[in-house]
C-alpha cells in the first residue's frame, strides 16, 4: 500500500470533465480525489457508505454511486492514476508531454475540448473499466461482482479453432498476443478459470462517470452540451478499446506435455497496450459540432463530404477545437514550450528535433559519469572494480 501511495502521489490535482446529471450542467471528477480516495482507503482500512459524503472531489452523482458502491472506490482512483501515467508516457515526445505533475496545464487542456482532452477522456475511463473488472475477479467483491459471467462461462460452453464456437471479437485474442500457457488457436478448449469481469467493468465505468446522457434541443444549447456529448464519446472510445484487447488465455490441463484439452478464460490487456490504440485514435481524432437529430443533440464531424452520410463511431476520439500552439509558452493556459526538451537527432518522428523543437533548431549536451565496471572476484573475499568514465551525448530544444 506504501508503493501505491508513492505512485499514485505523482498524478496531481487534474480534472477530467464528465456530465454526471440531468440537464445542460457540465460536472468534473478530479483525479485528486482518487488519489485522495487511496490514502483515505489507507487511513479507514475500510471505506464504507458513510465516507462517500466525505470524499472530496465527487459530485452528488458520484457520491450516490459510492454509497451503493463503495468497494469500487479504490479501484477507481487506481484505474484513473494508471491512465494518466500512461498519458505522460504517450505524450512523451510530443510537443504537448501531458505533464501529471502540472495540474494547471491538464486542467487547461480539458477546459480547450482539444484533441489532448480527447485522449485524456478516454486514458482514464479505460483505466477505470479496467481496474473494477480486475478487483471483480479477484473474488474480494462477491457481493457486487465476481469472475467472468459472459454466456459461455455460464452454459459450459465448448470451444475449438475450426469455429464450432462462435467468438465474438471481445473474446478472441488480440493479433500478435500471447495467450498464455497454451496456445488457444490450436485444438480444442473449455470456457472456465476465472476470466476479468470485462461486462461489469464496462457497465461500472459508465454508470460512475454518468454517461449515456440524452440532450433535447428544446432544453438544451448546441454550444452547452459540447462538451459533454465530447466527454461521453471518448468515454466510451476508451472503454471500446479494452475490449478491442481483450485476449483468451489457456491453459493446458490433462497428461504433462500432451495439452490435449485447454481451459480458457478472458484476460484485460495492459493500460499500455490500451494506450497504444487510444495514440492512434488521437492521431485520427475528428472534429465534431453539435446538431440536432431525430429529437437529440448529438456529434457530427465536421469533416463529412456534401451528400455523403458520416458519423461518429463508438471507437473513435472526438473534438471540439483545435490545440494550441504547443511551441512557446503561454501562461494563460500553462503551455510551457518546448525550449530545453530533449529530442532526438535523426528521428523523423514526433520525438525528432526538428519536429519537436517547432523549427527553432536544437543544441548538443555532453554528460560524462565515472561508474565502476569491470568488477572481479578475489578469494577471499572481495569484489574490486576498476573505474569506467562514458560520455553520453543527448540534444535539446533551443
Amino acid at each position: 500500500m506504501a508503493i501505491l501511495i508513492a505512485l499514485a502521489l505523482v498524478a496531481v490535482q487534474i480534472s477530467t470533465k464528465v456530465q454526471l446529471t440531468s440537464g445542460s450542467s457540465s460536472l468534473s471528477f478530479h483525479s485528486m480525489a482518487a488519489i485522495q480516495i487511496v490514502q483515505s482507503m489507507r487511513a479507514l482500512k475500510t471505506l464504507g457508505p458513510e465516507q462517500c459524503e466525505h470524499l472530496p472531489g465527487l459530485s452528488d452523482h458520484q457520491k450516490a454511486w459510492c454509497r451503493q458502491h463503495h468497494v469500487f472506490m479504490q479501484p477507481i482512483a487506481q484505474g484513473t492514476r494508471l491512465g494518466l501515467e500512461e498519458c505522460s508516457r504517450q505524450f512523451h515526445y510530443q510537443r504537448w508531454n501531458c505533464p501529471m505533475n502540472n495540474s494547471m496545464a491538464i486542467q487547461n487542456a480539458l477546459r480547450l475540448d482539444t484533441a489532448e482532452a480527447a485522449f485524456l477522456q478516454s486514458i482514464q475511463s479505460a483505466g477505470m473499466m479496467q481496474a473494477v473488472a480486475r478487483v471483480c475477479s479477484r473474488g474480494n467483491v462477491t457481493e457486487w461482482c465476481g469472475c467472468d459471467d459472459s454466456p459461455q462461462y455460464r452454459a459450459g460452453q465448448r470451444g475449438s479453432s475450426s469455429g464450432a464456437t462462435s467468438l465474438s471479437s471481445a473474446n478472441r485474442p488480440a493479433q500478435g498476443e500471447p495467450t498464455g500457457a497454451a496456445d488457444a488457436t490450436a485444438g480444442k478448449f473449455v470456457w472456465g478459470g476465472c476470466g476479468d469481469n470485462v461486462d461489469t467493468g464496462y457497465a461500472y465505468g459508465r454508470q460512475f462517470l454518468g454517461d449515456g446522457q440524452v440532450f433535447s434541443p428544446t432544453t438544451s444549447q448546441p454550444n452547452e452540451v459540447a462538451s459533454q456529448l465530447m466527454a461521453q464519446q471518448n468515454h466510451e472510445a476508451g472503454r471500446q478499446a479494452v475490449r478491442a484487447s481483450i485476449r483468451r488465455t489457456c491453459k493446458c490441463i490433462g497428461l504433462t506435455g500432451a495439452c490435449t484439452s485447454k481451459i480458457c478464460w478472458r484476460s484485460l490487456p495492459t493500460i499500455q497496450i490500451v494506450g497504444e490504440i487510444l495514440m492512434e485514435n488521437y492521431r485520427n481524432a475528428r472534429q465534431v459540432k453539435v446538431k440536432a437529430k431525430k429529437n437529440a443533440l448529438r456529434l457530427t464531424p465536421l469533416d463529412r463530404d456534401e451528400g455523403v452520410k458520416t458519423r461518429i463511431v463508438a471507437t473513435e476520439l472526438s473534438y471540439v477545437r483545435q490545440s494550441p500552439d504547443y511551441c512557446r509558452p503561454n501562461t494563460t493556459l500553462s503551455i510551457s514550450g518546448t525550449r530545453g526538451r530533449q529530442c532526438q537527432e535523426l528521428s523523423t518522428g514526433d520525438d525528432g528535433c526538428e519536429l519537436l523543437c517547432c523549427g527553432r533548431g536544437y543544441y548538443a549536451k555532453r554528460t560524462v559519469t565515472t561508474k565502476k565496471c569491470k568488477c572481479r572476484f578475489h578469494w577471499c573475499c572481495r569484489v574490486v572494480c576498476d573505474q569506467c568514465i562514458s560520455a553520453e551525448e543527448t540534444f535539446h530544444c533551443n
